[in-house]
C-alpha cells in the first residue's frame, strides 16, 4: 500500500518472481519453493522475496499482500500501474 524503490534492495540478495494472485499452480507452487530455498539456505534474512503482480487491474495493494501472507515468510507483494509493472518487467527481462 505505499511506494516501493529498487534502493530498498541494494546490498541485500534478492529473488523476483512475476506472478498474479488468481495463479492456479505455477504461483504458489514457485513462491512455495523459494521460501523453501530461503529457509534452507539461512532463513529470512538469506535473501528477500519479491512478488510482482502482472495483473494489475485485479491485483491491487490489498490483494497482493493478503496473498503474500499466505507463505509464511516475507515476502514483498508488489503492484502498481500496468505502465509501472511493464517497466519493472523490462528491466528485469
Amino acid at each position: 500500500g505505499r511506494p516501493f524503490s529498487s534502493s530498498a534492495l541494494e546490498g541485500r540478495p534478492h529473488a523476483i518472481f512475476f506472478g498474479f494472485t488468481r495463479c492456479g499452480d505455477v504461483c504458489p507452487t514457485t513462491l512455495g519453493r523459494m521460501a523453501k530455498l530461503r529457509a534452507a539456505v539461512g532463513g529470512d534474512q538469506a535473501f528477500d522475496i519479491l512478488f510482482v503482480t502482472i495483473d494489475p487491474a485485479n491485483d491491487g495493494p490489498r490483494e497482493v499482500g493478503q496473498y503474500a501472507g499466505l507463505f509464511n515468510t516475507p515476502i514483498i507483494g508488489l503492484t502498481g500501474t500496468k505502465a509501472q509493472i511493464d517497466a519493472v518487467k523490462a528491466r528485469y527481462g
